[in-house]
């Protein structure tokens, strides 16, 4: 029959089941809680101090939506293709709502809200603001450009609140440090972003193409070139170039770009890579062309002088980290800038991966190759005691490999310290003299043919052999060839 327990043991189990229950409870319970926790800290992270830019691709603020499209914007009456998404519920080009959203962080971590009254426009929303101001029955009456020709067609171009004092004043104070600028003095509200600032920004899409470990070319006609400003001081020439055409414009006294074009760029190997850019013989004029290189976290201003000749012209060779937020610009201001009809030529870039030398592999013996001691010193190379000495106390000779010791364990001699042959032995490792005589006439088994038996020859002048004194060797023998001649009789005695 089965042993029930007793109250004790059940009360005991109770309380052991109930503290692994609430153990597991608490568990929960912290896991919960760490869980509400961080995603509290991540909805609270938005109105802190400003993030850093590696955090922004994991903040997405509930003001910007990434889902990227497609449509038609248009720069100078000219249809162009730019990725749009939505920021603060209005519509604009990708990167210049990311260069909005970074400046607006740091705006919000002085206490400043900005925000965007419109940006940008389709063909039909520009019509209807021109129409306004055309009638002056609609919008206030306020100026609009015709549909075509204004930037905010472009998604570079964005009314904020600048009615609000605090705005107006950050902005004029700090919007130049993300890029930002105020073209038209007569609307402060109208702000406009054309590259430039900290860069990064929530929404970074795909890239436009990489860069391979050795570098490769962008052309004008790629994916990640742009060139911006009015389309009527662009000119394109056609049948040269590197992709077959390119672009030129003029410089001109100005301390702001009016056309200008970048290069974008996207690394999948950092390392040191030459710039390059392609520039036309013929068009190619303005000696102080300034080019500004985004590179690893920080920029470079070149000014280089196009017409010092050849097709690929060097910019210098600069430091690139993997990945994108990289870039090459071109501009036509020049301040202070006097001379007429001097060309710009805006073609392709060309980035070449810079390696260095491999070092030479290190000598791993370099005093067998270099100390003349050891390649010409005769001891250590024709030394027969070195090299060719088949060593006869440890391969050849017979006393210390086939003889039994006679002299070790069954030497009949009771005084073996006093032994003059023992005395008078010297060490074949010490003397070369002494082991060149052994070799000469020392040997037990004699090599020219005599029978066993035969008298050993005299001890070498100097001392005996190493091995065991003549006499007693002769002795030795003596007694094998006594055994070998009693040895027939006495099986006869045994037969019979």
């Amino acid at each position: 029959m089965p042993m029930l327990s007793s109250p004790r043991s059940q009360i005991i189990s109770l309380l052991i089941f109930s503290s692994l229950l609430g153990a597991c409870g608490d568990q929960e319970r912290q896991e919960k809680w760490s869980l509400e926790e961080h995603s509290r800290s991540l909805r609270s992270h938005h109105h802190c101090s400003a993030p850093t830019p590696a955090a922004f691709s994991l903040q997405k603020s509930g003001d910007v939506d990434c889902n990227e499209r497609i449509d038609t914007g248009y720069q100078d009456g000219e249809p162009i293709p730019i990725s749009v998404i939505t920021v603060e519920g209005k519509a604009a080009e990708r990167e210049s709502a990311n260069a909005y959203w970074i400046m607006k962080q740091a705006a919000l971590a002085e206490g400043v809200d900005i925000r965007i009254s419109t940006a940008f426009r389709t063909w039909d929303e520009q019509q209807y603001l021109y129409n306004c101001y055309q009638n002056q029955n609609c919008n206030n009456g306020n100026l609009a450009a015709p549909p075509g020709y204004s930037n905010h067609q472009s998604g570079h171009a964005f009314d904020l609140n600048t009615h609000v004092p605090t705005v107006l004043t950050w902005l004029r104070q700090n919007g130049e440090l993300f890029g930002f600028d105020d073209p038209i003095s007569s609307e402060p509200w109208h702000w406009e972003w054309w590259g430039g600032g900290p860069g990064g920004g929530p929404c970074q899409g795909q890239p436009c193409g990489e860069l391979g470990p050795d570098g490769g070319i962008i052309d004008n006609q790629a994916a990640c070139f742009q060139k911006f400003g009015p389309a009527n001081y662009w000119r394109d020439v056609s049948g040269e170039g590197e992709g077959g055409s390119f672009y030129w414009t003029n410089a001109f006294d100005s301390s702001t770009p009016d056309n200008w074009a970048r290069w974008h760029l996207h690394f999948v190997e950092a390392g040191e890579y030459q710039v390059e850019v392609s520039v036309s013989e013929s068009f190619g004029i303005c000696a102080e062309t300034p080019y500004m290189i985004r590179h690893n976290g920080g920029e470079s201003s070149v000014s280089h002088d196009q017409s010092s000749g050849g097709y690929w012209q060097s910019l210098g060779v600069f430091s690139f980290s993997v990945g994108g937020e990289q870039s090459i610009n071109v501009y036509d201001n020049i301040p202070g800038w006097t001379l007429s009809d001097q060309h710009i030529t805006v073609d392709a870039v060309r980035l070449s991966r810079i390696r260095p030398e491999p070092e030479p592999e290190a000598d791993p013996n370099p005093d067998t190759e270099t100390d003349p001691d050891t390649e010409t010193d005769p001891d250590t190379e024709t030394d027969p005691d070195t090299e060719t000495d088949p060593g006869p106390d440890t391969e050849t000779d017979p006393d210390t490999e086939t003889d039994p010791g006679p002299d070790t364990e069954a030497d009949p001699d009771p005084n073996p310290e006093t032994d003059p042959s023992l005395e008078t032995n010297v060490d074949v490792n010490t003397n070369t003299e002494s082991t060149e005589d052994q070799m000469e006439g020392g040997s037990t088994l004699p090599s020219n043919g005599s029978d066993y038996g035969s008298p050993m020859s005299s001890p070498p002048p100097g001392g005996a052999s190493c091995t065991s004194s003549p006499r007693r060797s002769s002795n030795l023998w003596l007694i094998f060839i006594l055994l070998g001649l009693y040895r027939a009789p006495l099986l006869n005695r045994l037969k019979t």
